[in-house]
């Protein structure tokens, strides 16, 4: 399965950079440490190291997102609402949406994590831009940028066209 390939491809990548770069000179690997173990610190360090790199969080409101009444959905979907959220996001789908964050900032990008219940591995980032006066969707996508689910496509287009109809009031 290339997505597990892909995934353990860049676990692997990430837990040397940190081996190198803070691991051996913190005494990793222990004599006890597992796998999991060093994984765990690999992430920690890589998500510090990020977070220096990106600078001071900030946030903004969705007053779309807060006003919207969905029916029961199989599909939670949680709007991103800081820029660490957003990074957040990017990290645990392998894609560059912290990218988009000053836009969300102004009020012309936002970020929303739509996850089925019950199964946490199907995930999708879906990304909306405003084009005037209406929102457009800019890139719905799960892990490492592979296509959506169709359960998640039409909830991204439900999710667009409620944006447009709010945007009209």
């Amino acid at each position: 399965d290339t997505q597990n390939i892909e995934q353990h491809r860049c676990e692997i990548t990430e837990i040397l950079d940190f081996l190198i770069f803070q691991g051996f000179k913190a005494g990793f690997p222990h004599k006890n440490s597992t796998w999991n173990s060093i994984s765990r610190q690999s992430m920690v360090w890589h998500d510090e190291l990020e977070k220096k790199r990106l600078g001071e969080d900030f946030s903004w409101s969705d007053p779309y997102f807060e006003a919207l009444q969905y029916p029961v959905s199989k599909i939670q979907i949680k709007p991103r609402l800081s820029k660490y959220e957003v990074f957040e996001e990017g990290q645990a789908m392998h894609h560059c949406i912290v990218t988009y964050a000053d836009e969300c900032s102004d009020g012309q990008y936002r970020v929303f994590s739509l996850t089925t219940v019950n199964d946490e591995t199907n995930r999708s980032t879906l990304g909306l831009y405003r084009d005037g006066k209406c929102w457009k969707i800019d890139q719905h996508k799960t892990y490492c940028n592979q296509a959506v689910s169709h359960a998640h496509a039409d909830l991204g287009k439900e999710i667009c066209k409620v944006y447009n109809q709010r945007m009209k009031r």
